[in-house]
């Protein structure tokens, strides 16, 4: 199976300047698009199934948020109702970003492309929250097959379905919030896996401001060593009185950065 990202680059760098702009424009507006209209086919149906209203719930999560970045200290993210509304608004979002890096054109990103091209992948979501690094490589993995099914085209997800694709990511998401993220993973993941056979998300306890070797911090350090991708978010300006704070002997990050050895890393923090 080729990359197409890495195929339509090199024939763009043996083209001219005009045809090579044009090449690349097209590649991006391609991936844009898939993005889009998988996005669309799953939204709506994610809002009906979380039964979610922008009132009250709504303003109740944004004020946390906003009280959690001038404290530097993480979001409570207890309340079920304000959690849907916070998950139905974030899903482009966190979507998107991972999979236009999945898409884009260096080193990591083609490593990480390779790596989902095979027939099982292995992925373990940090700081996941609700699945959302789960469905974007879903994606990502859907649109690298369907251009070869299609000659080139990519298939609409809309009117025609995604296909019936063959490789299956198992994603194995941490939080620091597990337990209320769960019927909103188990939402979002039943109506993105439909495409993939054999692909699934389980929702696990993990506490990213504190050392990979915690006790707490168990499944992650016994699921590392097995993963294919890593997707690593933290968020700096919530967790800034952790970071800055040297009595908490350091956190994760720097653990896992140092413990990944081969594996195909992609992150986020911001």
């Amino acid at each position: 199976m080729i990359d197409p990202v890495d195929l339509l680059h090199d024939r763009a760098a043996a083209a001219d300047p005009s045809s090579a702009a044009e090449l690349l424009r097209d590649l991006d507006r391609g991936i844009r698009e898939y993005f889009g209209l998988r996005l669309a086919s799953i939204q709506p149906r994610f809002e009906q199934r979380l039964s979610t209203v922008s009132d009250r719930n709504d303003a109740t999560w944004r004020y946390s948020l906003n009280d959690a970045v001038k404290e530097g200290r993480p979001a409570t993210f207890v309340d079920e109702k304000a959690l849907r509304i916070y998950a139905v608004n974030k899903l482009e979002t966190r979507c998107r970003y991972l999979y236009l890096l999945v898409m884009d054109n260096n080193p990591l990103s083609s490593r990480v492309r390779e790596v989902l091209r095979q027939g099982e992948v292995r992925v373990c979501s940090a700081g996941g929250g609700p699945g959302f690094d789960h469905l974007a490589l879903l994606m990502a993995t859907n649109f690298l097959e369907e251009v070869q099914l299609n000659g080139g085209d990519v298939l609409d997800p809309v009117e025609g379905g995604p296909v019936e694709t063959g490789k299956a990511i198992k994603t194995q998401v941490f939080d620091l919030y597990n337990d209320d993220w769960l019927p909103i993973m188990e939402a979002l993941t039943d109506l993105s896996n439909g495409n993939s056979s054999g692909s699934l998300a389980t929702m696990h306890y993990a506490d990213l401001r504190i050392p990979l070797d915690a006790a707490e911090n168990g499944d992650l350090r016994d699921a590392v060593p097995d993963i294919d991708i890593f997707c690593f978010q933290f968020v700096l300006h919530e967790n800034s009185s952790f970071i800055l704070d040297d009595e908490n002997g350091g956190n994760l990050g720097g653990d896992l950065d140092r413990g990944m050895g081969k594996t195909a890393i992609s992150g986020a923090a911001g």
